[in-house]
């Protein structure tokens, strides 16, 4: 599976600086359109690089 598009559009939302829940909702949008099960799996990884978890 080729999710370059996907890696795009995360990056693309993370910039807009959206309130919390509307970047959820706008990640959710994203990964929920791609018909292919292991996307929220990939998007998981992707964004746990992009964007660690910090206390």
């Amino acid at each position: 599976m080729d999710y370059s598009a996907m890696y795009g559009g995360l990056d693309q939302i993370l910039e807009r600086n959206f309130p919390q829940m509307a970047l959820y909702l706008e990640i959710g949008k994203l990964v929920s359109a791609r018909k292919d099960k292991g996307a929220t799996l990939v998007a998981t990884e992707y964004l746990v690089t992009k964007c660690p978890y910090r206390n």
